[in-house]
């Protein structure tokens, strides 16, 4: 169908030929061919207003998995912790971070805890032990490893890189 041939046109074309006054019999399958284009233009806003809904509903989610990390980072760094407070699957919930990040709810929740730890380091003059408390590791040590895991640099180490 060409792009000008818009659904208030083929409802104005049904109208003109309905309302034509040499409008007979063999107008028929004119007016039946029209409203066969109708209704396949109506099936495609239906499936294009679906596919809207759903994207907006996995935002929709995605942007509460990312509030309740917020408030809960220091609680919990696993994934199934949040999909559980959002009455989804693991599953689900990485489907749904694939599908608006890229990324998987691991590697977002983990992401998120480096950005903030690296605020904090450059931001504040918070040690190391301290901060781990603070990013919710009960072991400084831990929260050493996983940070030099996911950065190359020990806490101390990136810091000294600020001054």
């Amino acid at each position: 169908m060409p792009e000008e041939a818009t659904l208030p046109k083929y409802m104005a074309l049904l109208f003109e030929e309905h309302r034509a006054e040499d409008a007979s019999a063999s107008n028929g399958p004119i007016v039946d061919n029209i409203f066969g284009i109708i209704f396949t233009k109506l099936e495609q806003l239906k499936q294009q207003q679906a596919l809207y809904h759903s994207e907006a509903a996995k935002l929709e989610t995605f942007l509460k998995f990312k509030n309740l990390l917020e408030a809960h980072y220091q609680t919990s760094r696993n994934a199934d912790f949040y999909a559980e407070k959002l009455y989804i699957s693991y599953k689900h919930l990485n489907t749904i971070c694939k599908s608006i990040i890229n990324r998987t709810a691991k590697q977002f929740i983990d992401e998120f805890l480096i950005l903030k730890a690296k605020r904090l380091l450059i931001n504040s003059d918070i040690r190391s032990n301290q901060l781990s408390f603070e990013m919710g590791f009960k072991d400084p040590n831990n929260f050493t490893k996983y940070f030099k895991k996911h950065t190359g640099f020990t806490p101390k180490r990136f810091k000294s890189f600020k001054n």
